[in-house]
């Protein structure tokens, strides 16, 4: 995927995860620009919450996402580059092809020879719904 024709496309790495639907990154903008740090909120998608009576289901999804962007390069689509009402970017994220990851819940192992929309592979899998 040619993210330098495409608007609101940028490589990044993962620098923190909050819970399946929220995650930290950094922005690769080029030029050597960096945007650090920042908020992302899963487009499309909602995940169970850490607190409360979801907590359990929740962990679950933090931890296979944990997994499967552990020291992973991730592609970013931010929707129209604007935030939320909590700040966040609405974003959906992509893993590149021949990504190979294990569920941690299940112990399956996954592996994709194409382009991985990730927001609609937690949908697939149970870990969020469609939001």
């Amino acid at each position: 995927m040619d993210v330098s024709t495409k608007p609101y496309w940028y490589k990044a790495s993962v620098t923190r995860i909050y819970d399946a639907d929220t995650i930290w990154v950094d922005l690769f903008l080029g030029l050597d620009v960096v945007l650090a740090k920042v908020s992302l909120r899963l487009a499309g998608i909602d995940a169970w919450e850490l607190r409360g009576s979801e907590r359990k289901e929740g962990l679950k999804a933090k931890a296979v996402l944990l997994e499967i962007l552990k020291e992973k390069e991730i592609i970013v689509q931010t929707i129209k580059d604007r935030t939320g009402k909590y700040g966040r970017y609405l974003a959906k994220i992509y893993l590149p092809p021949n990504t190979e990851f294990t569920d941690p819940n299940t112990g399956e192992v996954f592996k994709f020879n194409e382009w991985l929309d990730i927001n609609s592979w937690l949908v697939d899998q149970g870990y969020a719904v469609v939001y």
